[in-house]
């Protein structure tokens, strides 16, 4: 029994040295780019290489957060991939197996600590990615193009001009949702609070005031003129302005008046009810109306005397000719501040 037990142990202490000699004839390394530090707030980052004396080759590469505990694996020998580990230290291991049975491997400790918010913060997530606008948050994404309610940067879109820029910037309003003759957006446009929730979002992303799409003071809309102007009051250095809409014409027109006429009685009615408000857009202390479609359909070159001269053919909405002296002084001297400026230009 005892010569038995001696041959047994010395056959068995061989046979490990020969798988060792075996194993020493090839080396292989595991470089490890990621992660570099060992503690960690949230996922992370493995990013491995591995090289082998193997005439064969790599085979796979894997990562272990405890003995026997593989969580990923990878053919080849390139590693990269994100995992997701709770809190707590783990000394992970980065190994690498080639195709002559052999492998190598690094250790990579790391500390994965549970995110928490600082002192006094009370927000979550859901919070921050969730619609921080003034849309309802029932309005969806449309086909045509048009965003759904959802997160968007609350940086100041002044940044987007050029370094030193002074310009205001107005974003264009329109009156009509909660009017049966629009689609439904989940609110309605004359709704005060609604009003003072889009004011609010305009001001934290650095716009200075609105301009308003309107239709005449018979027109169901007119409230939210009335709205947005008292909201503007409240708020410093935000201003509203006034878009005569070429359906002003026929949805607000003067009794017995034809469209020339009903313009000037348009215009003179956002003088005389709007533009005394302290929240109304001035230029050099003058209101500024501006007006949706006056349209220069038609423009020639004539001769006259051998000079060339730019002739325009300005017309009404309907096609007709502008025949009021007024209207028509009116228009001519834009024409002629407009020639000005680009002359200066």
């Amino acid at each position: 029994m005892r010569t038995y037990f001696r041959v047994w142990l010395l056959f068995s202490i061989s046979a490990i040295s020969t798988a060792t000699a075996h194993a020493s004839t090839v080396t292989g390394k595991v470089t490890v780019t990621s992660p570099t530090a060992t503690l960690s707030s949230g996922p992370v980052h493995y990013r491995a290489t591995a090289t082998t004396t193997c005439s064969k080759g790599i085979s796979a590469m894997g990562v272990y957060t405890a003995p026997y505990k593989r969580v990923y694996v990878v053919k080849g020998a390139k590693l990269d991939t994100v995992l997701n580990l709770s809190p707590g230290t783990y000394d992970t291991v980065v190994q690498e197996w080639d195709n002559c049975n052999s492998s190598a491997w690094v250790h990579v400790p790391v500390t994965v600590q549970p995110i928490t918010a600082p002192t006094g913060v009370t927000t979550t997530l859901a919070v921050q990615t969730g619609n921080n606008t003034s849309a309802a948050n029932t309005f969806l994404s449309q086909s045509n193009g048009n965003l759904g309610a959802t997160n968007v940067s609350k940086v100041d879109i002044h940044t987007l001009l050029y370094p030193g820029a002074s310009t205001d910037i107005y974003a264009e309003i329109q009156p009509w949702f909660g009017d049966k003759r629009h689609m439904k957006v989940g609110y309605v446009s004359w709704d005060p609070t609604q009003v003072n929730k889009q004011l609010n979002d305009m001001v934290s992303r650095g716009i200075n005031g609105v301009v308003i799409d309107w239709y005449g003071p018979a027109d169901p809309t007119e409230p939210t003129i009335l709205a947005w102007l008292a909201a503007a009051q409240n708020t410093a250095n935000f201003k509203v302005m006034i878009m005569i809409d070429k359906g002003a014409v026929t949805l607000s027109p003067c009794s017995g008046c034809n469209p020339q006429q009903t313009m000037i009685y348009l215009t003179k009615y956002v003088l005389q009810h709007y533009s005394a408000s302290p929240a109304y857009a001035t230029w050099n202390g003058k209101p500024l109306i501006t007006e949706f479609d006056l349209d220069i359909s038609a423009a020639k070159i004539l001769t006259e005397k051998g000079a060339a001269i730019d002739s325009f053919y300005v017309r009404e909405i309907d096609g007709g000719k502008i025949l009021d002296p007024e209207r028509q002084t009116a228009i001519d001297r834009k024409l002629q501040q407009a020639i000005a400026r680009l002359d200066a230009a």
